[in-house]
């Protein structure tokens, strides 16, 4: 059976490791794609149920536009507006693209949300909480879910709406695949072009792109023909979009057109290659990967490995190894977070010392309460009184906020919310009575507060765009998040006494996990400069920034000690996410490091913006504010 006789799914996580995984929950709503072959491995490696429960019955409606039909529910009428514009739009694009215009118009079905995409009857495997999105060979169909974010769903309908381009190209139409003898082209080829046409390169393949050559674990070109993924199939994604850029822009965009043309006439890779551009699989991987070592390679003299500035809290480890979403104890010395072993997740405490486990609180407890956790980025949170843990698991169609009581070591309660499908993004109030989260329903996500004695639930914000990551200051009057704005994260700041929203931070690129400092008139947060994931403090006051890492892996969900002095967070290495320990830096050390790091790449240090402070080997965080890295956002006149 060829491949393209299964449809081709858009999948946010991977059944081939747990640490990958990990890694890719712990993203601001990324997504991947796999086969439908693949469906059947999550399952059995994920541990989820095998039987698609459906809780509802569908009302559909349609509406026609030029080039398609859009299926949808009518109390969504305007996500469905945003969808055809989407896809009209990226209907040009490919057409342009791949100089083709489709036989039929295709019938696209839009969920709100994934947990009604998961009732679907297009097709009868169960598809996990990963899959974010389907296109089907026989009849052209798409089946996709809203996911909270209005970015990501434009760019999920325009990859699966490029397959249903593939399918058009190579089988001349819905339901003639059936008479066509013609093999489908390597995995490579159709998931490279898919991703070509629907995006460049972010910071997230970025990220794995450089981790797979400095750690020289790059999939080779023919294993990758003939054996898709090999062991990694988040790298094959990255590879394949990188190989079609390279040919795009060193042969010319035309010849990524010409791919599924000439696989028609040439049923064989190295022969399609040789026509195209003249080279064979063996001579275009040496030339791509020399590329992109010349453009990686460089940075290990300006950037520092996480290893140099940080310690690994969990050594690896067959059986249980990869952790996401930790957070602090009220002591300092222990971590909650999830941990999952590729078959089952649980939500862990862990000793910070030597990353031993101390407790498994969902042990024996998932068939009772729930279906599944929830595993992904903030979805269990440790209240600051020490005595709660909440944790996000599914129960039938929607998400609860489960909360563990650490001194009786039992489940004291479930929240769940009519209008509410997804939690994520869990953040407990500094007296530990609210918690603040993400909730996503009715087509979009929002930042919402949640009495936890009472129940009592109040919705902050209501914008079509996506908000993330809620940090609480340390007095309990403001919560920061991330917020996207045309196509970017900036952290804003709620007041919950006059319940104005400002920007805080609002760099050219993503700014992602505010979490506050212990004096509440800063922010430790990520940023994308560069494309590479660094740690930057915001003075709220001066109203500068100032960069604390230079990493070469990045870093991703940093979550501060309870007295400010260490973080906690994750990284990308040689293909896994692993969990850190660093200390807060200090300036003396900074400075230092810069210059060591700029002397390499035979540059001058920056010249120091502020006057130092009267004690400059101070370790507090006051001190590091006036080094060479200060970048004021609002400089004087």
């Amino acid at each position: 059976m060829q491949a393209l006789e299964k449809p081709i799914l858009r999948r946010r996580l991977l059944p081939l490791g747990a640490a990958l995984l990990a890694l890719l929950l712990l993203l601001p709503i990324s997504v991947r794609r796999l086969h439908a072959q693949d469906i059947l491995t999550m399952q059995l490696q994920q541990g989820f149920g095998k039987n698609k429960v459906r809780y509802k019955n569908f009302d559909w409606h349609i509406v026609e536009s030029e080039h398609l039909q859009l299926l949808y529910e009518p109390e969504f009428e305007a996500l469905a507006e945003r969808a055809v514009d989407y896809l009209e739009e990226a209907y040009d694009h490919i057409s342009e693209t791949l100089h083709h215009e489709l036989s039929h118009k295709p019938p696209i079905v839009i969920y709100q949300s994934h947990y009604e995409f998961e009732q679907t009857n297009i097709i009868h495997e169960f598809l996990p909480p990963g899959v974010a999105g389907f296109a089907e060979p026989l009849r052209y169909r798409m089946v996709i879910p809203f996911n909270g974010d209005l970015d990501e769903f434009e760019s999920v309908l325009t990859h699966e709406l490029t397959h249903i381009f593939q399918y058009d190209i190579l089988y001349k139409g819905p339901i003639k695949r059936l008479s066509n003898p013609l093999s489908a082209p390597p995995t490579w080829v159709m998931e490279g072009l898919a991703e070509y046409t629907t995006s460049g390169r972010n910071t997230i393949d970025e990220m794995v792109l450089r981790d797979a050559i400095l750690t020289d674990e790059l999939i080779p070109l023919e294993v990758m023909n003939m054996a898709w993924g090999y062991g990694n199939v988040f790298l094959a994604y990255k590879q394949s979009h990188s190989l079609m850029e390279y040919i795009a822009a060193n042969y010319g965009p035309e010849k990524v057109s010409r791919i599924l043309r000439l696989w028609d006439s040439q049923n064989d890779t190295d022969k399609l290659l040789k026509r195209l551009i003249d080279l064979d699989m063996k001579s275009l991987d040496e030339r791509w990967s020399a590329h992109m070592r010349k453009q990686y390679w460089p940075l290990l003299q300006t950037r520092d490995y996480l290893s140099e500035i940080g310690r690994k809290i969990v050594d690896d480890d067959e059986t249980y190894s990869t952790y996401l979403a930790p957070q602090w104890s009220l002591s300092g010395d222990m971590l909650v977070a999830l941990s999952s072993d590729g078959v089952e997740q649980h939500v862990d405490i862990i000793r910070l010392r030597d990353g031993s486990l101390v407790e498994r609180l969902t042990h024996g407890m998932r068939v009772a309460e729930y279906d599944y956790l929830t595993f992904g980025d903030g979805t269990v949170d440790w209240a600051p009184d020490g005595t709660r843990i909440a944790f996000v698991a599914k129960d039938g169609p929607k998400d609860q906020i489960l909360l563990w009581d650490l001194y009786d070591k039992k489940l004291q309660q479930s929240l769940s919310f009519d209008h509410i499908e997804l939690i994520e993004a869990l953040d407990w109030s500094p007296d530990s009575r609210r918690l603040a989260f993400i909730g996503t329903g009715y087509g979009q996500s929002d930042l919402y507060l949640l009495d936890v004695d009472s129940g009592q639930l109040q919705q902050l914000t209501g914008t079509p765009q996506r908000d993330d990551h809620p940090a609480w200051s340390p007095d309990g009057t403001r919560i920061a998040f991330s917020s996207k704005h045309k196509n970017q994260f900036d952290i804003k700041i709620y007041d919950l006494e006059s319940g104005e929203v400002h920007t805080a931070v609002a760099s050219p690129t993503d700014d992602l996990w505010p979490q506050w400092l212990p004096a509440g008139n800063k922010l430790l947060f990520v940023s994308t400069r560069e494309k590479i994931n660094d740690l930057f403090v915001y003075h709220l006051e001066e109203q500068r920034e100032y960069r604390l890492t230079r990493t070469l892996s990045g870093v991703m969900a940093p979550t501060l000690s309870p007295d400010g002095r260490q973080i906690v967070l994750s990284t990308y290495y040689h293909g896994r996410s692993q969990l850190y320990l660093m200390d807060m830096p200090e300036l003396p050390e900074i400075r230092r490091r810069d210059a060591e790091l700029l002397a390499r790449a035979g540059e001058e240090p920056a010249p120091q913006l502020e006057p130092l402070l009267a004690d400059e080997t101070s370790s507090s965080i006051d001190s590091l504010l006036t080094g060479a890295d200060a970048i004021p956002l609002h400089p004087s006149p």
